[in-house]
């Protein structure tokens, strides 16, 4: 289903979606303006990113708020990479069991230039556990 702008123009389903799961994400209902989200429990970066945004920095600063960084806009807005997404968590890998896998699963290849050229087609490409 589409939904029709005032102006005539469609919006995506999934913008109206976002909206929805963020005005009934706490136990009570958030209005998506500057008076519900002023009260809701964000930073103050992320207060002026969405409206009136010289007024959230004096009240940001009359009142010493602090801004933990935990939001998309206010990691963009001061140009670091924030802990969403991609970014919330570290691959590590464990060298020793990689040098133990490939020990344990070497693959032996009779030509490997056919097998390149092939494109590693079923006919050329040996995979030990799929025929065990």
């Amino acid at each position: 289903a589409e939904v029709l702008e005032f102006d005539g123009s469609y919006v995506n389903a999934h913008h109206m979606s976002v909206l929805c799961d963020r005005m009934t994400f706490s136990s009570k209902l958030i209005s998506i303006f500057r008076h519900g989200i002023n009260n809701d429990d964000i930073g103050p970066i992320a207060k002026a990113s969405f409206e009136e945004t010289p007024e959230m920095f004096l009240k940001a600063a009359r009142h010493a708020e602090l801004d933990n960084m935990r939001g998309i806009s206010a990691n963009v807005m001061c140009g670091q990479e924030g802990l969403f997404g991609t970014a919330s968590f570290q691959v590590v890998l464990d060298l020793n069991e990689m040098v133990n896998l490939e020990e344990k699963y070497k693959y032996e290849y009779e030509n490997k230039e056919a097998l390149i050229e092939n494109g590693f087609s079923q006919h050329e490409y040996h995979h030990p556990r799929l025929y065990q």
